[in-house]
């Protein structure tokens, strides 16, 4: 696939930017910020190339049918490559002369290769149609050709065809068969590499040897045609179309000259000039793409398999990319990559399997679906199938509702029938005044998605959303429902705003506004979170008829946001009222907008339900013991604290296996995870908008937290997350407010809150008992906990101490006064580390390589846990993942042992258990 040094041809090829000076300075600045990459580069060009070509023999209707009906399908990545096993661009990336890596030709023996079980694979996990590599950039042919001797069956000591196989077995087992192809060629004689170095060769983006270009098109037209008359594939689907000397008119007449081979061939853009659907790589359209279009992705870091690529996306993940892709009108063609010895990673397997499992019973959700008539659905995605009395609406939910009741907003529709598909059972639907409400079971049937099948009257009639509060009464309002009035508004992506944010906001009579409704009249403060260098820039606020004037501070360029009070209005009646940010023609400069805000001042959210902590300390109690996970700065310094570092980059980890950690609690028996998201270091392992000393800025760049609240969602896992209260950047009230928000509030329900060093007033600078009042607010229902300091909370965290009775000030680690005084706690959480003592290296994080065998034995752990239990209380044990984010094998093996001792009820005397 693409790689970044095609990015400034690409750039070139893109008009639009060039064109505009202004729109190339906004873009160079998304790039700089992660907004753009290639992939979202490529989708452009894709919406732009995939013209229309002379549709002559097959309409364009029948010959899409079959694809727009399959949603899903799997690409296949295989070559020699696999034999060096690290990648598919091994021979640019490495500059392996031509003549070193025809050798890796000689070495390939798949004799591990069996076509029916991947097309089985392919089948049951829900996909419709197979793409397999039939040559990759780098010329080698996995098929049978006449053309060179370049090829799997020529040049490999198998001399076996797998494309003969995988075409025939398809047609057994029912999917449609289709072939990739690549136009550039690093080995073909034709094109030469892009440098004159024969030792250390360039060949991206190569060159076209002087007058041999109508050569190689014959070339191509000769393998072109074998593949379509050996092997009748349904789609071919170019690649390695950007090489200056492969120009559109090139593209446009090999479509017509395919066409006329096969007039129902389907033909990706990337042909160039022409093309039947968009491909964008690796990433999702916000809003999908105009006509027929399919992302591509991999499952890891790269699309050939490379034996030290485990940075594999969750099941979860992958899975939700199905949803999310069929809910904008696209098919989603993932990517499997298999060794040399022709077999499909485990991993990559397992993943599929699950995505099957979900597919059998929630397939017609994707399969001959159409885009959601929504612009946005809070809780997860829709797709919709029309019918000649109405339509279907299927509901696909992520984020299940905790009060049994799911809106849905916008829509006019009279509601025929709601099916919670998974157990074909009916549910009520009611009409209200800004949409539709169904009555839904307390527990979400999948974890991952669950699907309701809502069949409506007539053709799906959206209004605007009407934005309701959140349950503190404030109103958070983004791009997902912003309407955008002017010329140039548009989205652009940024990972730190999951609904991304509104740039080249250049157009001085342009505004963006959103509709919500008031629960009451009140005074509301307005703000915004904006982004622009340079003086400030007015801007007018309208709430209603009400309008403020306020301006655009500097924030010292477009990627650093900062949130700015904007005006107050008073809103005198309850109702639907409107919001809209206008910018000012007279010196009017851009700017970035990410999210507007409405709070309430002066009146209070409506008052929840009180919650039952004594009933919320019962069921914590009931998870028993867990999985303590300490993984931060000190995991790469070999100490146990680590301070004075700014530098996100100390944190060296570049991959993280979250699902590792989940699965090892689920078979060792454990309840919970209990998850370092902050330590005295200041670094944050989710992605807060407070700070940049954080992991989303680190090497590995993906919000940990996020991920661990995933697996644990995927394992039935409990989450509760650990807080260090004391910080390297000193005490900042306001900040750890808005951390402990951030993390009660987008993170889902947490079991409890475990604050670390509070002791000496190093609280942050907001008092316990302040602290717990704020975490209340945020989420009710979380239990939280001190290890030290003003005794406040409902949990007593026991900290290397003793297992005993509520109230005993002799078994706390560090909180002997307020056990014995502060009559507020319903259980202790005592925690220990799985490692021993030892001189040199950390203990609560990961210590040192030469460490790796030190362990605490599983006997002792269990007599800590029957300790703890034995009083009402709950144990944690705390683990270090290594550089890998991995957990060690000697903690899995330990950790899954005292979970077979509680499990079987071993009796263990206090003389059996090791020193």
């Amino acid at each position: 696939m693409p790689r970044t040094a095609a990015l400034t041809r690409t750039l070139r090829s893109i008009p639009l930017l060039a064109a505009n000076p202004k729109k190339q300075f906004l873009f160079n600045e998304s790039l700089k910020r992660g907004l753009f990459g290639l992939a979202a580069v490529l989708s452009i060009c894709s919406a732009w190339t995939a013209a229309g070509a002379d549709e002559s023999k097959a309409p364009p209707a029948e010959r899409m049918a079959w694809w727009r009906e399959a949603r899903f399908g799997m690409f296949i990545h295989w070559g020699i490559y696999s034999v060096p096993a690290r990648g598919e661009w091994y021979m640019n990336n490495s500059s392996i002369p031509r003549a070193d890596y025809e050798k890796y030709a000689q070495q390939f023996n798949p004799v591990k290769y069996d076509a029916k079980k991947w097309v089985s694979l392919a089948k049951e996990a829900g996909m419709k149609y197979l793409v397999i590599t039939s040559k990759h950039h780098d010329g080698f042919c996995m098929f049978n050709t006449k053309a060179t001797d370049y090829n799997v069956v020529s040049a490999t000591p198998w001399k076996h065809d797998p494309l003969q196989d995988l075409s025939e077995e398809c047609r057994q087992q029912g999917l449609r068969f289709c072939v990739y192809y690549s136009i550039m060629d690093w080995h073909h004689p034709d094109q030469l590499q892009a440098n004159d170095d024969p030792v250390k060769p360039v060949y991206n983006d190569n060159r076209m040897a002087p007058g041999r270009k109508e050569h190689y098109v014959q070339h191509m037209k000769t393998q072109l045609q074998e593949l379509i008359t050996q092997y009748q594939p349904a789609v071919i689907w170019f690649d390695g179309q950007w090489p200056g000397w492969w120009e559109n008119p090139d593209g446009s007449e090999l479509y017509q000259w395919l066409r006329k081979q096969d007039p129902n061939l389907i033909i990706s853009d990337r042909v160039k000039g022409g093309g039947d659907f968009g491909t964008p790589e690796q990433n999702v359209p916000a809003t999908g793409l105009p006509g027929d279009w399919e992302t591509c992705m991999t499952m890891s870091k790269t699309w050939g398999y490379d034996a030290a690529d485990k940075d594999y996306q969750p099941a979860r993940t992958l899975l939700r990319n199905v949803i999310d892709i069929a809910s904008k009108g696209g098919n989603y063609l993932l990517n499997v990559g298999p060794t040399a010895e022709g077999i499909i990673p485990e991993q990559q397997a397992e993943r599929l399997e699950m995505i099957g499992k979900w597919m059998q019973v929630n397939g017609e959700a994707i399969y001959g679906t159409t885009a959601s008539p929504f612009k946005h659905l809070a809780w997860g995605r829709c797709s919709k199938k029309l019918t000649a009395a109405g339509a279907i609406l299927y509901l696909m939910v992520f984020d299940w509702p905790t009060d049994g009741q799911l809106f849905v907003p916008g829509l006019r529709n009279k509601v025929g029938s709601a099916i919670l598909l998974s157990e074909n059972k009916n549910l009520d639907a009611n009409c209200g005044e800004d949409g539709i409400t169904i009555s839904v079971p307390s527990k979400a049937p999948d974890a991952n998605c669950s699907v309701i099948k809502l069949i409506v009257q007539g053709q799906p009639e959206v209004g605007p959303e009407v934005v309701r509060p959140w349950n503190d009464g404030t109103f958070v309002l983004d791009t997902a429902t912003a309407t955008f009035n002017g010329a140039g508004l548009r989205m652009y992506p940024d990972s730190r705003y999951p609904n991304g944010i509104v740039g080249d906001w250049w157009n001085g009579k342009a505004s963006v506004d959103w509709l919500v409704r008031i629960p009451k009249p009140g005074t509301y403060v307005v703000a915004a979170e904006v982004a622009r260098p340079g003086d400030p820039v007015p801007i007018v606020v309208a709430v209603g008829e009400q309008k403020l004037d306020a301006k655009v501070p500097n924030t010292g360029n477009f990627h650093t946001y900062q949130k700015t009070e904007l005006g107050t209005v008073t809103i005198a009646a309850a109702g639907v009222t409107s919001i809209r940010i206008c910018a000012v023609e007279q010196g009017w400069a851009p700017i970035n907008l990410a999210t507007v805000t409405l709070a309430a001042a002066g009146i209070s959210a409506p008052a929840a339900e009180p919650v039952d902590m004594k009933k919320r300390a019962e069921e914590l109690k009931s998870l028993k013991w867990g999985m303590f996970i300490c993984w931060s700065f000190s995991t790469f310094s070999g100490s146990e604290w680590t301070e004075g570092s700014n530098d996100v980059a100390f944190f060296k980890a570049t991959e993280v296996d979250t699902d590792q950690w989940a699965k090892t609690a689920k078979e060792a028996g454990m309840g919970y995870i209990l998850f370092l998201t902050k330590h005295v270091d200041g670094f944050c392992l989710w992605d807060t908008q407070t700070t940049e000393h954080k992991v989303t800025k680190a090497p590995l760049g993906k919000d940990v937290l996020k991920l661990v609240r995933e697996s644990c969602d995927k394992y039935g896992i409990k989450l509760a997350l650990y807080y260090c209260e004391a910080d390297i950047f000193g005490k900042r009230p306001e900040i750890k407010k808005a951390q402990l928000k951030e993390l009660l509030t987008r993170y889902g329900p947490l079991e409890f809150l475990w604050l670390d060093h509070g002791y000496n007033s190093n609280d942050g600078g907001l008092s316990h008992e302040e602290t717990t009042k704020w975490c209340h607010e945020c989420q009710p229902a979380t239990l939280v906990g001190y290890n030290s300091g003003q005794p406040s909370g409902e949990i007593s965290l026991r900290e290397c101490g003793k297992a005993g009775p509520l109230g005993d000030a002799g078994v706390a680690g560090y909180n002997h006064a307020n056990e014995s005084k502060f009559q507020g706690y319903l259980l202790a959480e005592f925690t220990y580390p799985i490692l021993p003592d030892h001189q040199g290296g950390a203990m609560w994080f990961y210590s040192l390589p030469k460490h790796d065998g030190l362990c605490h034995p599983a006997e002792k752990l269990y007599q800590d846990y029957l300790g703890a239990v034995k009083f009402g209380n709950i144990f944690s044990i705390d683990v270090g993942p290594d550089y890998r984010g991995r957990l060690r094998e000697i903690d899995v093996k330990t950790l899954c042992k005292v979970g077979e001792m509680i499990k079987s009820g071993t009796a263990v005397s206090p003389k059996e258990v090791p020193k």
